[in-house]
């Protein structure tokens, strides 16, 4: 395998340890069945014979980003991000003001390199084609663009930064929308959802500050349909989170679908959808719980379970980011309070069976990423 190929035959999911006195990136790859281990890590235990069936797992590839994290959990959703043909993997450095580039490889990683982030505390990431951009949220938020060259380095892309609405927005995710046409950033504490139309040189033409559905917009996801999920955790009080709907026009304006469907659990932040976009999943990390919706033709947001329990990753697991893998079989959670990554079977209703974890990650980790 080459330092660039396609990763298709052979899934890997990735997550950010965030340590403050140097970042790295954990590895860990996918089996058919849809269970993790760390990269390279299946090993027999000592003193059995080779086919006693037993095995153990030594703690989890990591691969050094040459920046820092911060030491501390942070606001986030979308931390890491793959480049869309699975080649490149591009991370955030929060303690350092950067962004990292990495070569998915047979063995790994390969760094590529290190760019400044063009602000103060990168949060968030997204790509589309050869444009990536993040947004910075420490001080002054804003967007910074950069162009993917063919090697996976970044450029910054100039003329792309643009300072966010107020210097208290707190924003927690950035993401392009399907076509790569607008571009999305959450704020939390401002209650707005903003958007940035997005030109054919990939420069902001203006941005439009919609009000959120409900309190506290965190995660986001758009499906196919270019519908726009967002998860609101109403200022993390107890059972009181929702998930909203929306239809995006061209301009970046909202139009509420389903407005605060209740998910009965408490701080629902992360959010993530099916491929094919029946359904979207919500962790609630003050709950140990990931909540399933199913999602019409139309938008419209049905919850599967009364309850909001579609899935219990544990009462101390503090569940934040996912990823759903691109056969939409599978979705993967990191258990911040276990310090290991939960993993389910998605079944045909969108329920969710627990399948075993796999961990030993740093208790301020965050992020996760699938290629």
């Amino acid at each position: 395998m080459t330092d660039t190929q396609d990763q298709a035959d052979e899934q890997r999911v990735y997550a950010l340890t965030n340590a403050g006195e140097g970042n790295r990136v954990a590895v860990f790859t996918r089996a058919p069945d849809g269970t993790l281990a760390p990269l390279g890590s299946l090993e027999p235990f000592p003193d059995l014979p080779p086919d006693a069936g037993a095995f153990f797992y030594q703690p989890s590839a990591t691969f050094a980003t040459d920046g820092l994290g911060t030491g501390a959990p942070f606001n986030s959703q979308g931390a890491l991000a793959a480049s869309d043909d699975g080649r490149y993997l591009f991370v955030i450095n929060s303690g350092s003001n950067e962004i990292t580039s990495f070569a998915v490889t047979g063995t790994g990683l390969r760094l590529v390199g290190t760019v400044s982030s063009g602000g103060v505390g990168p949060r968030s990431l997204t790509v589309h084609g050869d444009l990536l951009y993040t947004v910075n949220g420490f001080g002054l938020g804003s967007i910074q663009g950069f162009t993917i060259r063919p090697d996976g380095a970044l450029t910054p892309l100039a003329g792309s930064n643009r300072e966010l609405g107020s210097a208290t927005s707190e924003p927690v995710q950035v993401s392009f929308n399907p076509d790569g046409t607008l571009l999305v950033v959450s704020e939390l504490f401002a209650n707005r959802i903003s958007v940035f139309p997005i030109d054919a040189n990939g420069q902001p033409t203006g941005v439009t500050e919609n009000p959120s559905a409900g309190e506290s917009p965190f995660g986001f996801a758009f499906n196919q349909r270019g519908q726009l999920i967002v998860s609101e955790s109403f200022g993390f009080r107890r059972n009181a989170s929702a998930v909203s709907s929306y239809a995006v026009s061209p301009s970046g304006k909202l139009s509420v679908i389903s407005a605060s469907v209740p998910t009965c659990q408490t701080a629902t932040c992360w959010i993530v959808n099916t491929p094919d976009g029946r359904y979207t999943y919500a962790s609630n990390t003050g709950s140990g719980s990931i909540s399933g919706y199913r999602v019409g033709a139309d938008g419209v947001l049905t919850a599967l379970d009364a309850d909001g329990r579609t899935g219990l990753t544990g009462a101390v697991s503090l569940p934040i980011d996912m990823v759903i893998n691109g056969a939409g079989t599978h979705l993967y959670v990191l258990n911040q309070g276990t310090q290991t990554i939960g993993a389910f079977r998605i079944e045909d209703d969108g329920g969710l069976t627990l399948l075993p974890s796999v961990g030993n990650l740093p208790a301020i980790s965050l992020g996760l990423a699938i290629s």
